[in-house]
């Protein structure tokens, strides 16, 4: 019984952490303004923000992204680039999966009662 209740202690902090994360991107992306068409562009833009998120996971080598720890180029390898940018495009997606995981969570949640 405590296994249950702390998945949903875990699964109602990942929903605050995912509602602020989506109140961020719409105030980066948009400013305080409020518009129904831009509100309908956000949500298209979310979901497939989302969906990239949760489908492509970069998989770096992170014993080669370069020299102290991919803070200085390794000049004789071209493969520490290209891991150093699978380590952005990690960061980048990383919101939009725990947004994705949060959502398919409560409908395994919901789908289980």
């Amino acid at each position: 019984m405590g296994r249950i209740e702390l998945r949903i202690e875990m699964l109602i902090l990942k929903t605050i952490l995912s509602i602020a994360i989506v109140i961020m991107l719409y105030y980066l992306i948009f400013g305080i303004s409020f518009h129904i068409n831009k509100l309908l562009l956000f949500v298209a833009i979310m979901i497939v923000y989302s969906v990239v998120g949760y489908f492509i996971i970069p998989r770096p080598d992170y014993s080669n992204v370069g020299w102290l720890g991919g803070l200085i180029n390794n000049p004789f390898r071209i493969s520490d680039n290209i891991n150093r940018m699978l380590v952005f495009i990690l960061i980048i997606l990383m919101p939009g999966r725990m947004i994705s995981t949060t959502v398919l969570s409560w409908i395994d949640l919901f789908k289980k009662e």
